[in-house]
């Protein structure tokens, strides 16, 4: 930590010009993670509130909100919040009073909204409060999109928070789509900015918004969500390859339309274009067939080190891969083994795409296909997952727990697609209703080595349940040990063990709160007495005078 006093917690330097402009000051930065159900609007499933005083950081809030919606795939692998982490969160009618405390302007303070790309926050706040009855109160919004950052002489290469934040010399935010940590990095992205404007010499910040034209919760136009996190922009196409995916690959196209089928998948994955995968479904084809030609245009942009390019093949190539047969007795000659023995170590080998250089799935702000191809395969695997086989690939009870088919593919190496098959073993018994035989499979799984981010997270919670500081202790060195194989993983399971190592983080800090320094003999601590102290004594008088 520096010693600096002019040095925020958040790393921002203050002036001694920066005390007018914050006097009588509070920022609320706020972030919103949300889904879109059919023929609905964005509805919200988390929440993250950081609060800024005096130059500083001074105070975070955070929830998820169980929408009441069933979360689809895709979504869930853009934030990590699956219908099975939203189950048991509170519904936005029960945390909306904490949110309208938080932005209630008390003893005469100014309030100040603050949010990227503000439009779509408060477009989902005003549509979750009118539901339960309340409204969104009118506060001046400085949307660090906006005008602001220009006006202060800060021009971002590009309208994303990672490119402010870079203009600024701030770090990166660490976790993008967490919405706690997406408004942490705005709240230091925003203490920058009103660190410039102090030394400029403003001093009063709604009259500096209102300068630069900036609206209010009531006035500012909503917006979609768009591409808030640093993601690059799509290459423009040329219109002679864009009129090429009208030429459907077509059930009797011969090997000279096989051919040429090939040489535009190669374009496409050279270009980055995002039209690849509706190449790949309408061409009328056997699987296998399409699955061949595109392996081998993988081989080519594989052999020249292209990230993206590989990256968007196999975007395309995730809906061919899960069609794969299932493992059957003979597992070693198995379509699925067969991929992952040819192709894992050269696509773990290629590293992950850039933030100059994309893949569209990338570039939408979504997980990499190179990091999700596994899961597809060992969906393939299983496809024809039943009691009898799900029990014979990692057994939870009598004297074989523990031991079964995981095993058999770890030894053969394949424990990367392993570990992705016992998160669908584990989901397979939740689905099926019962939740203790998936817990247990958690606990063996973590212990015969399996370190998927799902499983892990998984464990941890069932380790940290009983809530004792040995509990906690434990499930905090189980994430931290998952977490540390991460690597440039951008799979949706890490970010649901980064926020169980949170809530665990936050038992411990609780639980140490309520700890006394004294040790009883065992060398434990001895728990405060909370409302009732070891000797009470009375602070009313007696009405009645003691008998004698």
């Amino acid at each position: 930590m520096s010693r600096d006093p002019l040095v925020t917690g958040t790393g921002v330097r203050r002036s001694v010009a920066a005390a007018p402009l914050w006097a009588g000051l509070r920022l609320v930065v706020i972030d919103t993670e949300t889904i879109q159900p059919p023929d609905q609007p964005h509805r919200l499933v988390s929440l993250g509130v950081v609060t800024c005083r005096d130059a500083r950081i001074t105070g975070t809030w955070s929830t998820l909100v169980n929408a009441g919606f069933p979360v689809d795939d895709k979504t869930a692998e853009v934030h990590g919040l699956s219908g099975d982490v939203l189950a048991d969160a509170p519904s936005f009618g029960s945390v909306a009073d904490t949110l309208l405390a938080h932005l209630q302007p008390r003893d005469g303070e100014t309030v100040v909204f603050v949010a990227h790309q503000a439009g779509f926050d408060v477009g989902v706040l005003r549509r979750e409060l009118a539901a339960v009855g309340r409204a969104l109160p009118e506060l001046p919004v400085l949307d660090t999109i906006g005008r602001l950052p220009a006006h202060l002489e800060v021009r971002p290469d590009g309208r994303s928070l990672d490119k402010l934040l870079v203009a600024l010399g701030e770090p990166a935010n660490p976790a993008p789509h967490d919405a706690v940590q997406d408004a942490l990095a705005t709240a230091r992205a925003t203490l920058a900015l009103l660190a410039r404007a102090a030394d400029a010499g403003h001093e009063d910040l709604p009259a500096l918004l209102a300068e630069v034209g900036a609206p209010t919760t009531a006035t500012v136009k909503e917006t979609g969500p768009g591409r808030r996190r640093g993601a690059a922009p799509a290459p423009a196409l040329p219109d002679r390859h864009i009129a090429g995916h009208a030429q459907l690959l077509g059930r009797r196209a011969g090997q000279r339309g096989l051919t040429a089928w090939r040489a535009a998948v190669l374009e496409c994955a050279h270009l980055r274009c995002g039209y690849l995968d509706g190449r790949v479904v309408a061409a009328d084809r056997p699987a296998n067939e399409l699955l061949d030609v595109l392996t081998g245009v993988l081989d080519d942009v594989t052999a020249a080190g292209d990230i993206a390019a590989a990256a968007t093949l196999v975007g395309a190539m995730l809906p061919l891969l899960a069609a794969l047969p299932p493992v059957k007795r003979s597992y070693k000659t198995a379509a699925p083994m067969h991929f992952d023995t040819a192709w894992g170590a050269r696509l773990d080998a290629l590293g992950r795409c850039s933030s100059r250089d994309a893949c569209p799935a990338c570039r939408r702000d979504e997980p990499c296909p190179l990091d999700l191809w596994r899961w597809h395969l060992a969906r393939a695997a299983l496809s024809d997952l039943t009691d009898k086989t799900a029990l014979g690939f990692l057994r939870t009870n009598s004297s074989g727990a523990g031991t079964g088919v995981y095993q058999r593919w770890t030894s053969n190496g394949h424990q990367a697609l392993a570990d992705e098959a016992v998160w669908r073993v584990h989901g397979f018994w939740r689905e099926l209703g019962q939740p203790a035989r998936a817990t247990q499979l958690a606990g063996y799984a973590w212990r015969a080595g399996c370190r998927h981010p799902r499983i892990a997270e998984a464990h941890a919670a069932a380790i940290a349940a009983p809530g004792r500081a040995p509990d906690l202790a434990a499930a905090e060195a189980i994430c931290a040990t998952a977490q540390a194989t991460r690597a440039e993983s951008t799979a949706p399971g890490w970010r649901v063990l980064a926020t169980r190592a949170d809530l665990v983080a936050g038992r411990q800090a609780r639980l140490a709160t309520l700890a006394a320094t004294v040790l009883d003999k065992n060398g434990n601590a001895v728990p405060k007495p909370r409302h009732h102290p070891v000797a009470p004594r009375r602070t009313r008088p007696l009405r009645f005078g003691r008998l004698a």
